[in-house]
């Protein structure tokens, strides 16, 4: 007996279509639902953030490369800062004074801020050792002036008191007085009697008597009264310079 071909009793269903930017859909349908989220105080806020979506996140993507800039920027200074260190040591540790010198005044030139006060100390030192006085007493300016206002540090103290001691030993007794004199009100409580006495030996050299016993007899003034040795000292100079 044949077979017969069963009968269809119905036709296939249809393959589900599936839309194809499911993607898209997801999203759409995330922001909805954050949308429903929001309240409406926010709406005009979080309308401006999806309207300048794409400017705010370049803006953010600027902002880091400007941090990351920095950083490195401040790396490289200071790597720059510890190399130039690592280089004086190497040159102040030089035997020969006039060898040292030279590549003293080499080195300045290119030198970073962070060590000018360090360089313009060694420059200054190794000047003294040289006797080149003048040179030596413009070293120890710069590094003074670097003090702007105000009352001086200890290393700008100490290198006016040098370069003013330096300028008479170069017999410019009228240049000596001159800075002693606009030094003097910013200099600390603690060296101002030491300061005095260099103000007074300046006047003195500079025939400026009247200035110079004035100097001394307020040097006087900070000596307690056990001192009586520095006192009848500079009394005797007050009354040689009357």
């Amino acid at each position: 007996m044949a077979i017969k071909k069963p009968q269809v009793l119905s036709s296939p269903s249809s393959p589900v279509q599936v839309p194809a930017d499911i993607p898209g859909m997801a999203a759409a349908q995330m922001l909805n639902e954050m949308k429903a989220e929001v309240s409406p105080e926010a709406a005009p806020l979080w309308n401006f953030v999806l309207g300048h979506a794409r400017r705010i996140a370049l803006a953010v993507v600027l902002i880091i490369a400007a941090i990351l800039g920095a950083a490195g920027w401040k790396w490289h200074s200071q790597n720059q800062a510890q190399e130039a260190k690592m280089e004086l040591g190497r040159i102040s540790a030089m035997a020969d004074p006039a060898a040292r010198y030279a590549a003293l005044q080499s080195f300045a030139a290119k030198a970073p801020a962070e060590i000018s006060r360090a360089v313009s100390l060694e420059l200054a030192s190794t000047a003294v050792a040289l006797e080149r006085w003048d040179d030596a007493a413009q070293a120890y300016g710069r590094i003074a002036r670097e003090d702007d206002g105000g009352e001086l540090s200890p290393l700008a103290v100490t290198a006016w008191l040098n370069r003013i001691d330096l300028l008479l030993r170069q017999g410019k007794a009228g240049d000596a007085l001159g800075e002693m004199e606009g030094v003097l009100p910013r200099v600390p409580a603690a060296v101002r009697p030491l300061a005095l006495t260099l103000l007074g030996a300046a006047a003195e050299q500079a025939g400026d008597r009247a200035r110079a016993v004035s100097a001394y007899e307020e040097f006087i003034k900070t000596l307690p009264p056990t001192d009586s040795a520095q006192a009848g000292y500079y009394k005797a100079r007050i009354a040689a310079l009357k």
